[in-house]
């Protein structure tokens, strides 16, 4: 039975909180990546290429609102462009300045 390990490291004082949650964030994905066990998906991109596409894929940032029963998701490259679509979905609720 495997038994999950962890690794410590030493960052400075004057990184951020926000800083260090997106390096444990990069590290969990890359150890998702590395370590899945399914192997699924390379056999549908083998199917995909050999139908003849070109294809190509990449991390994403996740954002989710919630307010009552609305709900609004957006994705990105970076924190900024992920942010910026999630005010632009939620500012779609607005009618006149009234939420």
């Amino acid at each position: 039975m495997d038994t999950a390990r962890t690794i410590q490291i030493s960052v400075p004082a004057e990184l951020s909180p926000t800083s260090v949650e997106l390096m444990k964030a990069t590290m969990n994905a890359i150890v998702a990546l590395r370590c899945d066990c399914s192997k699924d998906w390379n056999a549908i991109l083998n199917e995909l290429e050999r139908d003849g596409w070109q294809c190509s894929w990449h991390l994403n940032w996740v954002a989710e609102a919630k307010r009552d029963l609305e709900y609004e998701r957006a994705m990105g490259a970076n924190l900024d462009e992920t942010f910026e679509s999630l005010r632009q979905l939620t500012h779609l609720h607005l009618v006149e300045n009234c939420p």
